[in-house]
């Protein structure tokens, strides 16, 4: 990956941006109201104080203030600490990369900073375009609460796993080609030799693992939010952690979701509402597009 330079020059006059809003609300025969006009004006003043960084690949906004947004909410103890990377493709395309999420996290918050990825309630689903969000701790000595110790493969010698039979049911397309996946539920993580849980989170996670068959890297965040869906509950939240460099232990196209068990918990920061467009759009002027929701689950 190359490295991030930054970008000048990216954010487009506000006439063009509210006038392509309103036309892809006609174009789904919604409304334009005053109320959409605001919103987007106090997205575009956030943009033109943000941050942006830009390789060969990839587009970052950096938001170092996240928690004085009003479409983000914090909890007390996690206010003022983390910041936020709002990442997409240079061609507004889906990412499936894992490892590249986590190399933009190194490039631009730090090699040690820890972050992870919300898989939240639908009720709270942000799924309007092809962007990806991390939400990274400002503080390199700040550890995200789980040390691993060992192997994620001799987990299943402690037992505890139940292995779901999934794939067959629930079909996942990559390229226009079925892919095979296992997806493993454990509901006492804190069992496993493999972690040390923070005390907090003994008894109150699930912890669900999808394995990718494949030599290919293949990470859909919509896939891991529909499993999460199925095999916990959709209105329980879940996170995807980024570990520090020094501490990542785990395989390719494996990856492990900390769900939360009470379905009336949230995790402590995030988008307050959620916004799913459910089909494919292209905003010119936002660089934005979306792919159709029937991806990845139709060729």
């Amino acid at each position: 990956m190359q490295e991030f330079e930054r970008a000048t020059g990216n954010i487009p006059d506000m006439d063009s941006v509210l006038k392509d809003f309103e036309a892809d609300l006609n174009s789904r025969g919604e409304e334009y109201t005053e109320q959409n006009k605001e919103s987007i004006t106090a997205l575009y003043k956030r943009l033109e104080k943000t941050p942006i960084f830009k390789n060969d690949t990839y587009t970052v906004m950096i938001d170092y203030s996240p928690e004085e947004r009003d479409d983000v909410f914090f909890s007390p103890d996690t206010k003022g600490d983390f910041l936020h990377l709002s990442i997409k493709r240079n061609d507004k395309e889906a990412i499936f990369s894992f490892s590249d999420l986590s190399s933009i996290k190194n490039f631009l918050s730090g090699k040690e900073n820890e972050s992870f990825e919300i898989y939240p309630a639908e009720s709270r689903k942000l799924d309007a375009s092809n962007q990806y969000h991390l939400w990274v701790a400002k503080n390199p000595n700040t550890s995200m609460q789980i040390d691993i110790c060992g192997s994620f493969d001799d987990a299943k010698k402690d037992g505890c796993v139940e292995i779901i039979d999934f794939s067959k049911k629930h079909c996942f397309y990559h390229d226009g080609k079925a892919v095979d996946y296992t997806v493993e539920l454990n509901e006492s993580p804190e069992k496993m030799s493999c972690f040390n849980l923070a005390s907090w989170m003994e008894k109150q996670v699930s912890l669900v693992t999808v394995t990718i068959h494949s030599k290919k890297e293949i990470h859909d965040w919509r896939l891991l939010q529909h499993i999460k869906n199925e095999v916990v509950g959709e209105n329980n939240e879940a996170i995807e952690f980024h570990y520090a460099e020094s501490r990542v232990n785990s395989k390719t196209n494996q990856y492990h979701l900390w769900v939360l068990k009470d379905k009336d918990v949230q995790v402590g920061m995030g988008f307050i509402g959620g916004g799913v467009i459910e089909h494919d759009r292209d905003l010119p002027s936002l660089n934005f597009k979306q792919r159709p929701l029937s991806q990845p689950f139709s060729a």
